[in-house]
């Protein structure tokens, strides 16, 4: 995933993005983002035309991790860590539940991305479509164009039964 700051014209890689609670987040980076911090959005690509989440609300530092590439970002939520004694250990159940549901945001994820690339491309069938109207050749491959946008509905399709087997178990 790469991430850019709305601040900022520097493209963080290999970021990880984890959603504490709603309105709080766990970003971590290999390179240290410049503050003040005025929210980000992720992305897919390195060249950012991907989007895969929008956290342009995220802009308030609420803990210091202690380690300069680990931030803790949220929209204004207070996030206070729970005393030791109250901290209870997750049942092996929870704990398979909180397994299925990152599984299932990560696929959601990829079938967003996917989708995303099919929305990008929609505009060469658009234009090809008028082409064809008015009797004119249509510049694009539109062969190799229906394959490859025919390849994202397929992962899409599969990335959704993976989905729906996880639901279901």
């Amino acid at each position: 995933m790469y991430i850019k700051f709305l601040n900022n014209s520097v493209i963080f890689e290999d970021c990880t993005l984890r959603k504490l609670k709603e309105g709080v987040i766990k970003l971590l980076l290999k390179d240290n983002p410049e503050e003040p911090y005025a929210g980000f959005n992720a992305y897919l690509d390195k060249s950012c035309t991907i989007l895969v989440g929008n956290y342009e609300t995220y802009r308030t530092k609420y803990k210091d991790s202690g380690e300069s590439k680990v931030l803790f970002l949220s929209t204004g939520e207070i996030y206070e860590e729970p005393l030791e004694e109250e901290i209870q250990k997750p049942t092996p159940e929870e704990i398979a539940a909180q397994k299925q549901q990152r599984n299932i945001e990560e696929l959601q994820s990829q079938i967003a991305a996917y989708k995303a690339q099919i929305d990008a491309t929609d505009y060469r069938i658009v234009k090809a479509y008028e082409y064809s109207m008015v009797g004119l050749e249509s510049e694009y491959d539109m062969k190799a164009l229906h394959e490859e946008r025919q390849s994202f509905r397929d992962a899409i399709n599969t990335l959704e039964e993976k989905m729906k087997t996880l639901m279901e178990g």
